[in-house]
């Protein structure tokens, strides 16, 4: 029997689109099979080599963890241009990677399958998975596919579209459990999707690693990373692209600068809007800078030292997200100033737990006024950091998601 739950072991196959194997690498789902394995289940992971160019052939590997993964090469016809590319792949690369899966995979002795959306990247995998097996399935929704994707113009409005929702739809409604990462995702995953009546429809917040960052003296980390003594830092890292809030935190730092406050404004990553950050940094007098992205373990480093994490949802898209950044923020003890939609369950939740405040998108003078407040204020960061760590580990440590996924499957109700 296994700690915390009476739970023999199980057999469990992730079918995934973006499962990371490098070394030192990991995602939501890499955590999730470690904390599996750690409990004395067994692990098999079937990835559809979409965001692994250089993989060739079919790759078959034992995960530092201890998950054993089979990784199937990415098929697309590229002479026809990028449009015509990305069809081949949606329409062909499931296919092909299902007739190889076939060939390679038993499905009839799992007791869970797990899969990430959009299922349609992973459909002939899913389908013959859950046809030539008794497994209980699992969904984990990281987004609405294709609403989402069409609310941010990457999916064009029409045919096609009809076409991805139906499904995705038709899909979803083949599992059994399907997790939602916030409360208010339930409703919106029964208003716009058509469901089975007995589907156990659960929530689970997103999960993190909780171990805690290695820290320099904040003095000796700036310097290690040429970086302002003596002075507020706020920071973002991520893509600098269209709906991250780039211009809105551009905005604050412009106010901060225009009423002679010393806060840097510091931007990690690279992206379309990044010329917009470089013109900002390279303005005399500026209080912007601009690093390239870095490695992760580089970037967390550089968190810690920092002074207040800056982030902002998506706007216009109508289902509520819970912005994977706030995570690094959280773990290097930042405060977290968040630009997000009008009742927005993660503000709620970072404003109850009091590691952070939120704005209204698009609002540069409230997000300016709630940086100046925390950089004003040592105390209330210091205090912020002890609060923000409670948090990682009451509610976002992959345990918590991990003893969800086992009550769901072995029906005990919702905790």
């Amino acid at each position: 029997m296994l700690a915390g739950r009476n739970t023999k072991p199980m057999r469990f196959l992730i079918i995934s689109n973006n499962y990371p194997v490098e070394p030192g690498t990991s995602n939501m789902q890499t955590d999730l099979a470690a904390e599996l394995i750690k409990h004395g289940h067994h692990v098999d992971v079937a990835v559809q080599g979409w965001c692994m160019p250089d993989v060739k052939r079919i790759t078959q590997l034992r995960s530092e963890v201890g998950a054993n993964v089979t990784i199937f090469p990415a098929f697309s016809i590229t002479r026809f241009g990028t449009l015509f590319e990305r069809l081949t792949r949606w329409a062909l690369l499931p296919w092909q990677v299902g007739r190889r899966f076939r060939r390679l995979f038993d499905t009839r002795n799992y007791d869970a399958l797990l899969v990430w959306t959009p299922c349609v990247l992973v459909r002939s995998m899913l389908r013959y998975a859950q046809a030539h097996s008794r497994a209980r399935s699992v969904l984990y929704i990281a987004d609405f596919f294709p609403i989402h994707h069409a609310e941010l113009g990457l999916v064009p409005r029409g045919p096609l579209y009809t076409l991805a929702k139906a499904m995705e739809e038709s899909l979803f409604r083949r599992f059994d459990v399907i997790f939602c990462n916030l409360p208010s995702n339930i409703g919106y995953l029964r208003t716009h999707y058509r469901l089975r009546p007995q589907q156990d429809l659960r929530w689970t917040p997103l999960w993190v690693p909780t171990t805690e960052i290695a820290r320099l003296p904040k003095a000796e980390g700036r310097a290690s990373h040429d970086l302002p003594q003596d002075v507020p830092i706020a920071v973002f890292g991520g893509q600098i692209i269209e709906g991250r809030g780039i211009e809105q935190m551009l905005d604050a730092a412009a106010r901060s600068r225009d009423a002679g406050l010393s806060t840097r404004y510091l931007f990690i990553g690279d992206g379309r809007l990044e010329p917009l950050v470089k013109d900002a940094a390279g303005r005399s007098g500026s209080n912007v800078i601009h690093r390239s992205a870095v490695p992760r373990e580089e970037f967390l480093s550089i968190l810690t030292t920092c002074d207040i994490g800056m982030l902002a949802t998506v706007p216009g898209v109508s289902s509520h997200s819970f912005p994977t950044k706030s995570m690094d923020y959280l773990r290097a003890g930042l405060p977290v100033v968040a630009a997000v939609e009008p009742g927005s369950d993660f503000a709620r939740m970072i404003t109850d737990h009091k590691v952070g405040t939120s704005v209204a998108l698009g609002d540069g003078q409230a997000m300016y006024e709630a940086i100046e407040a925390f950089a004003g204020d040592p105390s209330s960061r210091e205090e912020m950091q002890g609060r923000a760590r409670a948090f990682l580990e009451d509610e976002l440590d992959v345990i918590h998601c991990y003893r969800r996924l086992i009550d769901a499957l072995e029906g005990r109700p919702a905790s």
